[in-house]
Formats: structure tokens, sequence, C-alpha cells
């Protein structure tokens, strides 16, 4: 690890603490890392999950990582968009804030990432997502690599993309590795509800939405 990488991680571990205790002098870090790995699947539910209490043993290898390190027993989504949510993953922002509203759009300039502050830091980063309207949520990631195509692309292809670029790498460097999966969003594709039925779903949908955007800008004062 380089010491430009190190006095990166206590500067973002001193910045953390001092917001929380004031003016407390922050610590020394007691450990370091050199690589993080995040992995994104799209529309997984969480209480279908073993890990969860799903009764199905549907995520042998999730469940063995929420066991061995820290699960979270409530987390709530900034968006119902795929990339307003990963925007919010990568910038700590609203949507509101980072201009990222819908699926497409890019990330407002010099708003700074996870992905920036990695490689200020030194590390390598790199971005490999199995659809194509999240490039727009992509800042900071030297090493870029979506389906090129409308729809999506299967895991394991994502996946062996990933570990072709983990096996070109020199190991000089940390690296921050971004794998986002699409595959459960299919099971929407094959079972789609009666014509009626649908009809209701998008017609309570669309009311919704525009009670939403009234309370937003009405009571919160949120611009359209």
């Amino acid at each position: 690890m380089t010491a430009a990488t190190r006095a990166a991680g206590a500067a973002l571990l001193a910045l953390l603490v001092g917001s929380v205790m004031g003016c407390t002098r922050a610590p020394e870090p007691s450990r370091s890392f050199d690589n993080v790995v995040l992995v994104t699947i799209d529309t997984l539910r969480a209480d279908h999950l073993g890990a969860y209490g799903y009764p199905r043993p549907v995520s042998p290898f999730i469940d063995s990582l929420a066991a061995a390190g820290v699960r979270f027993d409530r987390a709530i989504a900034s968006s119902s968009h795929t990339a307003p949510s990963h925007t919010s993953i990568f910038t700590a922002q609203h949507p509101a804030r980072h201009g990222v509203l819908f699926n497409g759009v890019k990330l407002r300039p010099g708003i700074p990432t996870l992905a920036t502050t990695f490689h200020d830091a030194g590390f390598e980063t790199a971005a490999f997502a199995s659809v194509r309207f999240l490039r727009g949520s992509a800042k900071g990631f030297s090493t870029r690599n979506f389906h090129s195509k409308a729809g999506y692309r299967r895991a394991e292809r994502t996946v062996d993309r990933a570990l072709q670029w983990l096996e070109d790498r020199d190991g000089e460097s940390g690296f921050l590795l971004w794998v986002h999966f699409f595959d459960v969003h299919s099971s929407n594709l094959k079972a789609r509800p009666p014509a009626d039925l649908l009809e209701e779903m998008r017609q309570d949908s669309s009311q919704r939405g525009e009670e939403l955007q009234s309370l937003l800008i009405e009571v919160h004062g949120i611009p359209p």
C-alpha cells in the first residue's frame, strides 16, 4: 500500500470520527485495507434471502457472508429506480441533490464519488455492470464495462469480465471493484399479471406518483 493510500485512508477516518465526536482528536486507524469489492443485485428482496429468514436455501453464499460479517437489519433505498439508488450509494447524496432522477441520466459535474476518492488515493477503479443505463452513475471508474445493448447481460458473463480484469492486473496497488447484476429482474418479464389487473396497477401507480410529487413540491419545497 502506498503512502498516498495510507494518508487518504487516515484522512477519511479522521473526517468520519471528527463528524461524530466533534472536536475530539481522532485516533490512529487500527487496521487498513488493500481492496474493496462492491456487489449490487437489482431488485433482490432482503426477505427472500436466508440471512433475513427466508426458509428456502436460495442464497447460501450471501448467507455465509452475513454470518461472518455485518448484516444491516434496516436499509432504505433512496429511489425506486436503479441508477438514482446506485448514484446515492456512490455520492452519499439524495437524488434531488446529485441530479440522477431516472435510469440513464448522468451525474452532475463537480460531485465527488466513492470511485473518484479511491482513484485520487492511488487505487485502481473498475466497474462491470450488466446494464448500460448505469454508465452515467460510474464517475471515477477508470475501467468501465457495461452491457452494450438493451436488456441485460447474464451474471456469469459479467463475472467473467471482472475476473479477467483481476487476472490482468499487475497487483501493485489496491483496487475498488464494482460488479452489478440484473438477473433477478428477469422474473418480472416472464410472469405478467392479467391485463385488467395490470391496468389497475398502472393507474394506482400514476395516482400515487402525482400525490408524491405534490407532497415533495408543496410540503417539502423540493423543486420538480
